[in-house]
């Protein structure tokens, strides 16, 4: 089921080539990618593992690049929504433990436990995830914010 979602990102791309078939390797990245988040593709974005481009490469070896050039511009239709394939794969070479699930869900719960009189700073944030295990810097905190759509601490205040 979930290789079939996957599947789905390639329509596009299909139509675009001179000969309408896809290259392998692009198959095989497909395929990889749906194995590896399967619980995702099963049970929803809470379930998202870390996969790392590199990871990817190295099973199928291919260069980092050429997995990074077949998923651009590459779109996953799934019933969690039309997701950017790349948002599939983890920002780090390093997987970083992440027991709660997809680090930006645990940062939504973070400011959704927050006192709304004292909104906690990106840096703040940054400290919880330290407590939780898990190290982000104060900029990964602000991006991923930024990303959720999540106002700053200031404007938070007064929400």
């Amino acid at each position: 089921m979930a290789f079939a979602d996957v599947l789905m990102v390639f329509g596009q791309r299909r139509s675009s080539m001179p000969d309408g078939e896809l290259p392998i390797f692009m198959l095989s990245i497909a395929e990889r990618l749906a194995e590896r988040q399967k619980a995702f593709f099963m049970f929803g974005p809470r379930y998202r593992s870390e996969v790392t481009m590199g990871r990817v490469a190295e099973d199928l070896s291919l260069s980092v690049s050429t997995v990074s050039r077949a998923v651009k511009g590459s779109y996953v239709q799934c019933r969690w929504g039309v997701l950017p394939m790349r948002s599939l794969f983890s920002h780090s070479t390093i997987a970083r433990p992440s027991a709660d699930g997809d680090l930006r869900m645990v940062l939504r719960d973070i400011v959704a436990n927050e006192r709304s009189s004292h909104p906690l700073s990106d840096q703040k944030i940054s400290e919880e995830f330290a407590r939780r295990g898990v190290n982000l810097s104060r900029r990964t905190v602000a991006r991923f914010r930024q990303e959720l759509g999540i106002p700053s601490a200031s404007e938070r205040r007064y929400r």
